[in-house]
């Protein structure tokens, strides 16, 4: 409310569409809250009424969503500001993507961890050796094992071998299917799509 009071004074003409663009946010993110799960698109087409707003929006950018509500081209820029943390600009990001974003930051609201991220990093470190799990810090892996079409674990840049019933990739698609493993095991109509995609950019600021 304070966010919307701030901008409400500084765009006096662009008061109600703030409230309004507000309001649908907080819909939208309630909407998705009832979505069941697995999702299945009949879920929405049978519930029209249910999920109104998702429909409207669900195959629009941020940009549209905006154009409904907010006339002033600076106004729209600064409620949009936090757009790199979902990775696309306002013309190019689905509205319901940013439209959860802006839920979460202004109407939850943000939370931090008490003494730091290294906090959630030790934790984490702290679970996985209580289940026998070995943490190992600087060590790159350069493939990942397949055999008979199913992962097998992991080599890393000294030639270690390290066995695994499943193996989790952190990287990129690009990094995991065209560097990690064998082109080989992969189908050609997966590799093409891989090839096509066009990666983001960098979030790194």
């Amino acid at each position: 409310n304070e966010y919307i009071s701030m901008l409400s004074k500084k765009f006096p003409k662009e008061e109600k569409g703030i409230s309004d663009l507000f309001k649908a946010i907080k819909r939208l993110g309630e909407e998705s809250e009832k979505l069941p799960t697995p999702l299945h698109i009949w879920n929405v087409l049978f519930h029209p009424l249910k999920y109104s707003l998702i429909l409207k929006y669900y195959n629009k950018t941020f940009a549209d969503m905006l154009a409904d509500f907010i006339k002033d081209a600076k106004l729209g820029s600064i409620i949009s500001a936090g757009w790199p943390y979902v990775g696309l600009p306002p013309s190019k990001v689905s509205a319901l993507q940013m439209a959860g974003y802006l839920y979460s930051a202004h109407i939850e609201g943000h939370n931090y961890l008490k003494g730091g991220t290294q906090v959630l990093a030790n934790t984490l470190v702290k679970a996985l050796r209580k289940y026998g799990g070995e943490l190992q810090l600087g060590t790159k892996v350069t493939k990942i094992l397949i055999e008979n079409n199913t992962t097998t674990g992991v080599e890393t840049a000294k030639g270690n071998k390290i066995s695994a019933k499943y193996v989790v990739s952190n990287a990129d698609a690009r990094q995991t299917f065209l560097s990690l493993i064998v082109s080989e095991k992969l189908s050609s109509k997966f590799l093409n799509r891989l090839e096509q995609m066009e990666p983001s950019i960098s979030f790194f600021q």
